[in-house]
């Protein structure tokens, strides 16, 4: 059981890794492309003025996080860890006439 466990988790992290390579792909192919757009439609000041324009927004957005994350630190949970499972301790047939009365 553990031994399929530890297989699993291995194979699932690995998949993760692979998804997550070609999110990065994407989103660099996506950077490329717009960079293109932005040196075709904007002379070099405009560009200049967009660039720092997003660097404060990125700045600003990271402070934001920052004091979040320090005011509500997220619980660390990997998504690889398995949930206990959720049972009812109500009678099958109590159950069914709640669904049916849902209806």
């Amino acid at each position: 059981m553990v031994e399929h466990y530890e297989e699993y988790n291995k194979e699932a992290l690995a998949r993760q890794w692979q998804r997550l390579g070609e999110g990065v792909d994407r989103v660099n192919h996506l950077i490329g492309r717009t960079e293109e757009i932005i040196k075709r439609t904007f002379n070099a000041e405009q560009r200049q003025r967009i660039i720092q324009s997003a660097q404060r927004t990125v700045e600003s957005v990271g402070q934001t996080v920052s004091e979040m994350m320090e005011t509500a630190p997220l619980p660390q949970i990997s998504p690889l860890t398995p949930q206990p499972e959720v049972r009812s301790i109500r009678p099958p047939s109590s159950r069914r006439n709640e669904s049916n009365r849902e209806r």
